[in-house]
């Protein structure tokens, strides 16, 4: 019984000593790890916590581990949190891996840190770090874009290893001895040189509108818009090896899509350079030059016949009243005819401003009203010689189309591309009411502004239009014009495509900022009607070209209507001449008396 005794006294003494061993280790990593999350918040803020690990998991050391100046988030792979949303940005993340398939827990991080790609995550492995194991954990990385990332290996001889991510120029890990007495910053921002990371780029081919720009690893990269240039000069500058992708290829994820989308909500503002704001407009055909025979229709010869008629009225009146009035004091003899007044010949010729003669014996009155008839041919003549040299030297326009009413009205046909269909039928921008909406391919609405078809209106963005606006200046004139009241939808962020949780999303917005305010990007704009006549050429139809139209004799119709309506007048003038002859000398023979 003694030895039985004996033997259970050993056996619980082990026990107790294998617990307080144990117990000391726990204590032991828990303080590295307080003062590694220390150290962290020293760095940068943290303002939450979130400790993760697997619901059946009962023998994490986070079980006992507390800090009370940080607060915490303690959960599963069961609940779903948006930490971005509900909480702050500032958060780190300490996931508990106890198995080989905890690395599952990885993807609750991420959707818990949808948005944080550049979130701190600390993995805390009770196990051995297998090949195998840090496999599983670079392909998360390699999935969710996971920027900063510790490994603490908890050991078994109170000590713990750490391993830092490294994205660059692939996802791996390097161990770190004695981190927490580095000098450099536990999470470095790479942001300055990515080691020649391979990006996949994926342009958009189908565009008509594009140029290629040659690469440093000699592949050809289509470009859509000037200020695509930016990405190979961003991937220049920050050592980025770009690869550029087929349509054909869907095998990898590309990293960059060189096509810009529009932000309607407002989650990632934050990686939208404010200089990429865009609107949504359509742009018309400038207004058309008027014709020639429209020219001498605007002249209104009405008017102008009217105020003729009636000065010359007037002129005739007072100088047949004057003639008479003279005449008869005077007690000279005079006579007038019918004719007199209706063809005076020096009134028409003052009236033309034409020199005219006035007689010697003209009295004074008579010289005066010669002179105001003359005053008032030279400024009438003048006025109308420059008014019709105006109008046939250079054509005015009609009035451009302003608004979405006057768009409706004058029934012109308006191309939008089938991207642009749900948001004109949403309930974004204006309400339209346009029944001539013809949906086309990027491709051939592209051609058609190309080759500046001018039949048509065209939705398109803001950003697009100072590029074709300098592009269609180069050949002389202006088809296409823009009006602010043809807005459909303004202020709208727009940004290139990437991955979810991209690495590159913030320093390629901060690399845009810089490029439009130093006027880099504004440079290469004012200077891309050159590359794209040079592209772009063969595109511009010979038919639609405006041809301005010398004057010929058939523009003159007008002035041989007139010609034949001076001719008759002067036939009619003739009869009336020979029958008023006739009846006078009639009238002037001696009757015989017999």
């Amino acid at each position: 019984k003694m030895d039985i005794f004996c033997k259970i006294a050993l056996l619980t003494l082990v026990m107790a000593s294998l617990k307080l061993a144990q117990g000391a280790s726990e204590n032991s990593q828990l303080r590295f790890l307080n003062k590694l999350v220390k150290r962290i918040n020293g760095e940068r803020l943290i303002k939450t916590v979130l400790l993760l690990q697997h619901h059946q998991n009962e023998n994490c050391i986070l079980y006992e581990w507390n800090q009370p100046d940080i607060p915490f988030l303690r959960t599963s792979e069961i609940i779903q949190i948006d930490v971005r949303r509900h909480f702050n940005n500032e958060a780190v993340a300490i996931v508990c891996l106890s198995s080989d398939s905890d690395t599952s827990l990885l993807d609750t991080v991420a959707n818990n840190f949808n948005g944080m790609r550049q979130a701190r995550i600390l993995l805390l492995t009770q196990i051995d770090m297998t090949e195998e194991l840090l496999q599983k954990i670079l392909n998360k990385v390699a999935e969710y874009q996971f920027l900063r990332m510790l490994i603490l290996e908890v050991g078994e001889q109170q000590t713990t290893s750490v391993l830092r991510l490294d994205l660059f120029p692939h996802p791996h890990f390097d161990r770190v001895d004695n981190i927490l007495t580095i000098k450099e910053r536990i999470f470095c921002a790479p942001e300055l040189n990515f080691k020649g990371r391979t990006t996949y780029v994926l342009p958009k081919w189908k565009s008509a509108l594009k140029y290629y720009k040659k690469l440093p690893s000699n592949d050809s990269m289509p470009l859509n818009r000037i200020q695509d240039i930016a990405i190979v000069h961003f991937a220049l500058k920050y050592n980025v090896s770009l690869r550029v992708l087929n349509s054909s290829c869907t095998s990898v994820t590309p990293d960059i899509r060189l096509r810009t989308q529009m932000q309607l909500n407002m989650t990632n503002i934050r990686t939208v350079s404010p200089y990429d704001i865009s609107s949504l407009k359509v742009i018309v055909p400038c207004a058309r030059e008027w014709s020639i025979g429209e020219a001498f229709l605007r002249i209104d010869i009405k008017s102008w016949l009217v105020h003729i008629v009636v000065v010359y009225v007037l002129f005739v009146a007072t100088e047949t009243f004057i003639l008479v009035v003279t005449y008869r004091i005077s007690g000279q003899a005079y006579r007038l005819t019918v004719l007199n007044p209706l063809v005076n010949l020096r009134a028409i010729r003052a009236i033309l401003g034409m020199p005219f003669p006035i007689s010697r014996r003209s009295s004074l009155s008579l010289r005066q009203l010669s002179l105001a008839i003359s005053i008032f041919g030279l400024i009438f003549s003048n006025f109308f010689s420059c008014k019709l040299s105006a109008l046939l030297t250079k054509h005015p326009h009609h009035a451009n189309v302003d608004n979405f009413e006057e768009l409706q009205a004058c029934g012109l046909p308006v191309i939008a591309t089938t991207t642009y269909r749900r948001f004109i039928k949403s309930d974004l921008g204006v309400k339209l009411n346009l029944t001539k909406i013809e949906y086309v391919s990027q491709e051939v609405q592209d051609k058609m502004l190309l080759a500046l078809n001018f039949s048509n209106a065209y939705f398109m963005f803001s950003y697009h239009w100072e590029a074709f606006d300098n592009y269609q200046k180069t050949f002389g004139r202006r088809t296409m014009c823009n009006s602010a009241n043809l807005t459909f939808i303004q202020g709208l962020p727009m940004m290139y495509e990437l991955r979810s949780n991209s690495i590159f999303a913030r320093p390629l917005v901060r690399y845009l900022v810089r490029l439009n305010e130093a006027g880099i990007i504004n440079h290469w704009i004012a200077n891309s009607t050159y590359h794209l006549r040079t592209e772009f050429k063969h595109l511009i139809s010979q038919k639609d070209k405006r041809k301005h139209k010398r004057l010929s004799i058939g523009h003159l119709k007008w002035v041989w209507c007139v010609l034949g309506c001076g001719h008759g007048l002067a036939l009619v003038a003739f009869i009336i001449e020979f029958l008023l002859g006739g009846r006078k000398e009639r009238s002037s023979r001696p009757s015989a008396h017999v």
